[in-house]
């Protein structure tokens, strides 16, 4: 269920610890596009030039709406590998994580290769024991940014790895929003929304399942990680190219907290800046910095069809009072704005 805003009035004050991203303030509005061919060569063009990778051609892609389709998706996936898995997950917890724990394992014991990276403040809550386990069996796990009480540097949101993949034999990666947590599998309870904590509704997020060549640049991210975070050898090896499966090309962007250097969301921006029917967007934390918000109403106001979805109800109440402080300026420029009740 959605709920609709009209135009009203909200002033919040907002602070918060995390920095917002440093792009050219004047592409959120002048990027030129005569036509649809037109808008897609510059949406490559800048994405190529601001990440220094390429779309690479010849996959497949399809979408996981949920929670309940990823899990699916990336279990019947884990279940095809011959020869290694990585995985990495923000959060690593509770019943889904000692359900992939399980797979993991079985795995392992196949004679699979299985890496999995997981952040130690997303997984703050797992038992140690669980980790314990999948090392002893042969599992090479890596803790991203241990907490130091030396370095208060390890608290920093912005260095977390919020990165959600899943790898199978360098050919299929899962990609986006789920994390490994039971709250994604939460059931709605008859009656409508009765729970007080936001833990115990069910979450939404979406996920995409890619197979084909541009699989191996995800992999090099994930070993890229790896390497820097000193993860336990030995690292699998990328075999050569894989032959094309599809019709899609595919751009694999780096959004890891490493250099400072904001690329998914600079290929937002663009993206939005460059649109000519539709920009379509749903996220579950939206505080959108100036830029952004400038991109969104230009958009609107040269008749781009803009309809955001955004949560009425989250983990952060800070958030989501943030992004109602933005609602009057987008919604007189014509962005439809609604509000998922739960």
């Amino acid at each position: 269920m959605l709920r609709k805003w009209a135009p009203v009035a909200v002033l919040v004050g907002f602070t918060g610890c995390v920095s917002l991203p440093h792009v050219d303030p004047d592409r959120a509005c002048t990027i030129p596009t005569s036509s649809e061919p037109a808008a897609l060569s510059v949406m490559e063009k800048e994405n190529v030039t601001l990440t220094g990778t390429s779309f690479v051609p010849g996959n497949r892609v399809q979408l996981l709406i949920n929670g309940p389709q990823s899990f699916l998706a990336m279990q019947n996936a884990i279940e095809t590998a011959r020869d290694r898995i990585e995985m990495e997950s923000y959060e690593f917890n509770g019943a889904a994580a000692r359900q992939f724990s399980a797979l993991l394992l079985q795995k392992q014991a196949q004679g699979v290769q299985v890496f999995l990276i997981y952040d130690a403040w997303g997984a703050m809550d797992t038992p140690a024991s669980l980790f314990s386990e999948l090392r002893k069996a042969g599992v090479h796990v890596l803790e991203y940014s241990p907490f130091d009480p030396l370095k208060m540097t390890s608290l920093d949101l912005n260095k977390r790895d919020h990165r959600k993949m899943l790898i199978i034999d360098g050919k299929t990666a899962i990609v986006g929003g789920v994390n490994v947590s039971p709250v994604y599998e939460n059931r709605r309870r008859p009656g409508g929304i009765t729970a007080s904590k936001p833990d115990e509704l069910p979450w939404r997020d979406t996920d995409v399942q890619i197979d084909g060549p541009v699989v191996q640049l995800f992999e090099r991210l994930f070993l890229k990680t790896w390497q820097e975070q000193k993860g336990p050898a030995p690292l699998p090896v990328v075999e050569p190219a894989v032959a094309p499966v599809g019709n899609e090309r595919v751009q694999a962007i780096d959004g890891s907290p490493r250099d400072g250097n904001p690329a998914i969301y600079e290929s937002l921006l663009t993206a939005i800046a460059a649109s000519r029917k539709s920009v379509h967007l749903t996220t579950g934390f939206f505080a959108p910095p100036p830029d952004l918000a400038e991109a969104l109403e230009c958009a609107a106001k040269r008749g781009v069809d803009i309809e955001l979805i955004v949560p009425s109800r989250s983990t952060s109440n800070i958030t989501v009072a943030a992004g109602r402080s933005h609602y009057s300026s987008l919604l007189r420029a014509g962005v439809q704005i609604y509000e998922r009740q739960g």
